[in-house]
């Protein structure tokens, strides 16, 4: 045992108000920026007749997913990975977070995270999407891109929503090859 004092009994000295638990914290995120320049951007080239640069993933408007379905997905072939996906903590080498992003920064900054992965010989990652609470048509846009681009992607395994806690519907956590093959990356 100790003969100083605690933190508690030092406050109570200085005459600082009791230490109080706090059951929930709302931290208040305020509404997501408007990308001006990505606006614009994107408006040049429509008028000139020009797609948006899609990192190679497919630029067609997939159809629209329920906000609060719980995706999964696996590669033939791999179904006995997913055991991985269903534990109590997924531990994510990288994590990447798409809220206040784009459509088409989404799809930047996922080709940036599958190259690091690559690189890194990442076997677990996790993609924070949301449900679509603050797009400006309501609708989860970001969870339907992610879902179909994330299945084109040869380097992928499986991936399957996150648990609650960690994200639920607005999250998913995703293998890459790097967790069966010993010899990836390939190049």
């Amino acid at each position: 045992m100790s003969d100083s004092p605690s933190f508690e009994d030092l406050l109570k000295e200085e005459g600082s108000a009791p230490i109080q638990k706090i059951s929930k914290v709302k931290a208040d995120v305020g509404k997501a920026r408007v990308d001006r320049e990505a606006l614009a951007r994107a408006r040049r080239l429509a008028e000139k007749g020009q797609d948006l640069d899609f990192s190679g993933f497919s630029t067609d408007e997939p159809p629209m997913l329920d906000p609060n379905a719980l995706l999964s997905w696996t590669r033939d072939g791999f179904n006995k990975v997913k055991r991985h996906l269903d534990v109590d903590r997924f531990d994510a080498d990288y994590r990447l977070d798409l809220h206040g992003k784009t459509v088409e920064q989404s799809a930047l900054a996922i080709q940036q995270m599958l190259e690091r992965a690559r690189k890194y010989r990442w076997a677990r990652l996790q993609i924070v999407h949301g449900i679509g609470r603050r797009s400006a048509e309501g609708k989860p846009l970001l969870k339907s891109y992610v879902n179909r681009w994330l299945r084109e992607v040869d380097d992928l395994i499986a991936f399957s929503s996150a648990r609650q806690r960690d994200g639920g519907a607005g999250a998913l956590n995703i293998l890459t090859r790097g967790l069966v093959d010993e010899k990836w990356p390939l190049g």
